[in-house]
């Protein structure tokens, strides 16, 4: 695994404080990683929150892509008139992106190794 360097904000640090104490942050993090088959140690380190936040963040805007793109390929369905292709693409993106049960983002390419437990 590959350590990087990175320097936060003040914002950043902050927010990060919201997701190490206990409470809502920190909750619905734990609820994010559990979802995943990752279990958050009682008392994370700042690291294994960073790894958290940053793959959340991965996995919310690949999630919003596919989302634009399906919308896009509809109304383009739309404009050439074929409204059943609509009916079957909106099934497919109830479905939504495909997981892979091992708690870190798929295709992530940073550390190449996903550890399941933080």
């Amino acid at each position: 695994m590959r350590r990087t360097t990175i320097t936060l904000t003040v914002g950043q640090e902050r927010a990060l404080v919201g997701f190490a104490r206990p409470g809502p942050y920190q909750d619905e993090l734990r609820a994010w990683a559990r979802d995943r088959g990752i279990e958050l140690n009682d008392s994370p380190a700042e690291a294994a929150l960073v790894r958290l936040l940053i793959d959340a963040g991965i996995e919310h805007v690949r999630a919003h892509s596919a989302e634009v793109a399906y919308r896009e390929l509809a109304g383009v369905y739309v404009d050439e008139g074929l409204t059943g292709e609509v009916s079957a693409l909106t099934g497919e993106e109830s479905m939504g992106p495909p997981s892979t049960g091992e708690g870190a983002v798929p295709d992530a390419g940073i550390g190449g190794q996903q550890v399941a437990r933080w």
